[in-house]
């Protein structure tokens, strides 16, 4: 059985999140900064009225600075990712949206990083599709630490 799900770039490599939690997708404007906040929390948004955390998922997932650097990508094109997980929003600051990938539900573990714990912990599975892998976030375990995303109780 297929799933659909957005596919994004970070750094050098590509993931994905299931298509129906994704809300909207826009432009880093306007990111308030919290000094309270967790490293991984740039800051906050507001979206129709509400505030919602924006987490720096680079950050969160410890790719490292090695990892990011790739002449190719052009700044213009980041973008947050605004996604509902459970009962909260949050909002994943990713380098490119790409496309919209159906995915076969049979996950692989193979593809997932087995020398980066810190990002393991938050990939769901490994796809391949056309060519390319994908790493599939775990949504929940991302904003796992939602008491410390800072303004996660306002949305």
């Amino acid at each position: 059985m297929k799933a659909r799900y957005l596919s994004f770039i970070l750094g050098t490599g590509r993931y994905c999140v299931p298509v129906e939690q994704v809300m909207q997708i826009v432009r880093p404007d306007g990111i308030l900064r919290v000094p309270t906040a967790p490293r991984f929390v740039t800051g906050v948004i507001r979206l129709r009225g509400d505030v919602i955390p924006v987490v720096d998922l680079k950050e969160r997932l410890g790719i490292t600075r090695e990892a990011m650097e790739n002449p190719g990508r052009n700044a213009s094109r980041a973008r947050i990712i605004v996604i509902t997980a459970g009962s909260r929003s949050c909002g994943l600051s990713v380098d490119e949206v790409r496309e919209i990938v159906d995915i076969d539900e049979s996950l692989d573990s193979d593809g997932i990083p087995e020398d980066e714990p810190a990002r393991r912990q938050f990939v769901r599975g490994a796809a391949r599709k056309d060519g390319g892998a994908f790493l599939i976030l775990d949504l929940q375990r991302v904003l796992a630490a939602g008491r410390d995303l800072a303004g996660a109780g306002a949305v």
